[in-house]
């Protein structure tokens, strides 16, 4: 029997396609690319591979003002700690405080981007 994919399935799949292609509009992009790298290896992997400073400075700041609240404050402490040090003992464990927030509260980035995923048009 073959399963059949729901609208809302499909959409979720066309965010991580245009994501994917580099096709996704600002903050969602940001978002997800925050979202990957966490999953992947934590905040200390989503802040050193986003590159030169001028970039990340920029995801940041858009991450601060379109992430839930939750997050915010412990990201930008963790932010913080790594432009004065990437490889401290503060930056890790305040990295590692962020992973344990981002973790619990996964769920509010996945419905925010599943609420965008549902506008999109397949």
């Amino acid at each position: 029997m073959e399963n059949k994919l729901t609208l809302e399935d499909k959409k979720w799949n066309k965010l991580w396609d245009l994501w994917a292609n580099g096709e996704l509009e600002s903050p969602y992009i940001e978002i997800m690319e925050y979202s990957s790298q966490v999953n992947n290896g934590g905040h200390a992997q989503f802040f050193s591979n986003l590159g030169d400073l001028k970039e990340l400075n920029k995801v940041i700041n858009i991450l601060l003002n379109h992430l839930p609240k939750i997050f915010v404050e412990k990201v930008k402490e963790a932010y913080n700690s790594y432009l004065k040090d990437e490889f401290s003992d503060e930056t890790e464990y305040l990295n590692d405080q962020c992973d344990t927030i981002f973790y619990a509260n996964e769920k509010l980035i996945n419905n925010m981007l599943q609420k965008y995923a549902n506008t999109l048009e397949l």
